[in-house]
Parts: C-alpha cells; structure tokens; sequence
C-alpha cells in the first residue's frame, strides 16, 4: 500500500496562533512544503519532493518563523518557487494516493490557493494521521509531526518545524502503527 506522508511550515510570527492568524496582515502561506511517498507494508521510500516556496503577501520571513523552522530568507530568495509552481508539483507528486499529515495541512493548502486565486481540485484522501496515533492511546497534544517518533522510541537527529524532517517523524510513527495493524488502509 503506497501513501503519501506530507508536512507544510508557513509563515508565522510570535503568538500568530494564538491569535488564529488574525493580526494584521498575517496570512498562512505555505514557505516548504515536503512529501514522500511511502509503502507503508514495508516502510520503502519510493519517492520524496521538498519545495521552498516564495510567499507573496508576506514576502519577508518573520525572525519568529526563521528561528523556528531554521527556514532562511536567504533559502527562500535562492530556492523558493511560486506557490502555484508548488501546487502543481505537489499535485503531480501526490497523484491519486492517501494523503497523510499531523494536522489538517489541506486547510493551509486551500488557503493557499485562495491567495494565490488557484482553483484547489485536488480529490484525494487528506487524512489527518492524528486519529490513528489517538486511537492507539497517544496523547496527540504532546506531540508534533517532527516529535511523533518518540511516542514509539524512535530518537531523529535535525531541526523540528522543518517539513522533510517532520515527513522523515511522521512516516516512522506510521510504520511503527502499521506493524501494530493500526492502519488499516489497502
């Protein structure tokens, strides 16, 4: 069974969560976005894209979110592409695959487009991979994607809040369920 694990880091400042994003001008675009396609039977990675993307309301990352994510401004300005060229890759990638995440990434995927006046038509399953980790009796708030692995043991090397590493997290938590049946995808 093939999925795909995939993580965002977008465009934050301090206490921006808190406030549901609602300051002003503050917006959740997405600056990486990371995914990999993942057997989930055997734990073989067959695939992985990680994009930096270049936001567009707020083209000057926040001290906050490069402290946070270890996401440079420099890296952007190098490395970043449009949104709409990630979308577009990110779609290809993804093709007609389960889609699995720590949150609800789709949403922040949406607003997006929204912003960038992109028609979302992406029509596959977005699991929020919480559910499964929940069900197996993990307390899920103390817990991000790049932190998951340690309710199974697994110590990562790397920075968490950056997406590949989140990605590299979360697929091991995912394997660690499968091998308990707690994913019961085909």
């Amino acid at each position: 069974m093939i999925i795909v694990v995939w993580d965002t880091e977008f465009t934050s400042w301090e206490d921006a969560q808190e406030r549901a994003w609602s300051g002003t001008g503050e917006a959740r675009e997405i600056i990486q976005l990371a995914a990999r396609k993942l057997n989930i039977a055997n734990g073989e990675i067959i695939d992985e894209i990680d994009i930096f993307v270049k936001p567009i309301k707020n083209p000057i990352l926040s001290d906050f979110i490069q402290e946070l994510t270890s996401i440079t401004q420099k890296q952007i300005d190098k490395e970043g592409i449009s949104f709409a060229d990630a979308y577009k890759i990110f779609k290809e990638f993804i093709e007609d695959y389960p889609c699995f995440s720590f949150g609800e990434d789709s949403k922040i995927l949406q607003e997006c487009c929204d912003l960038n006046s992109i028609t979302y038509d992406i029509r596959v399953p977005f699991i929020d991979a919480r559910v499964y980790f929940k069900n197996y009796g993990i307390d899920v708030r103390k817990y991000t994607s790049g932190t998951i692995a340690k309710a199974f043991g697994i110590e990562l090397g790397g920075h968490v809040h950056q997406a590949m590493h989140d990605v590299n997290s979360l697929s091991l938590a995912l394997i660690e369920l499968k091998k308990q049946k707690q994913i019961l995808v085909k």
